[in-house]
């Protein structure tokens, strides 16, 4: 009997430490800043998610000029696509950025990623002048982004996250 009640104990006490060894993974993935998915009432997560796109709405135009032919199903094609080798690179291309970023159907965007990251790489790509690409710049002259519609971006980008991050479920801040 001894030894079945110490069996019991020793299990519960392993089945504990593996429960909390899962919590604290849980908890070091939050503290490290990981998205998780919102998960909040659909009517809170939808008020706030209005109010991003509406914001996306006010600058698609600037998206429209730079961004929406490789990351919406809202491209226009060049003569140039035409050309066998050309446009089977260029519809490579496409296929990848959709994947990364589908910006077709407004905010919560499609994509590879939860809509923190997805924000934070619009930013990053345009403050490195990475995005739109330098070949695409190279026929689309007027692609690129000026300063003062990088600063609407930026402003529209900041204020999103800070508005995802406080409606968080895991959020600390």
């Amino acid at each position: 009997m001894k030894r079945l009640i110490l069996l019991g104990l020793t299990s519960l006490t392993l089945f504990a430490g593996f429960i909390k060894a899962i919590a604290d993974g849980v908890d070091e993935e939050v503290k490290a800043g990981s998205e998780t998915e919102i998960t909040l009432p659909d009517s809170i997560r939808d008020s706030f998610y209005a109010e991003i796109n509406a914001g996306f709405q006010s600058l698609e135009p600037i998206f429209r000029k730079g961004c929406f032919d490789c990351h919406s199903t809202s491209t226009e094609f060049p003569w140039y696509h035409k050309l066998p080798i050309i446009g089977g690179m260029m519809d490579d291309h496409i296929k990848e950025g959709r994947e990364h970023l589908d910006l077709t159907s407004g905010f919560p965007f499609s994509g590879s990623h939860g809509q923190l990251d997805l924000l934070g790489d619009i930013r990053e790509e345009i403050e490195e002048g990475d995005m739109p690409l330098w070949s695409y710049r190279l026929m689309h002259w007027n692609a690129s982004p000026d300063d003062a519609e990088k600063d609407s971006i930026f402003a529209w980008i900041d204020h999103s996250i800070a508005l995802l991050k406080s409606n968080r479920p895991d959020s600390t801040e």
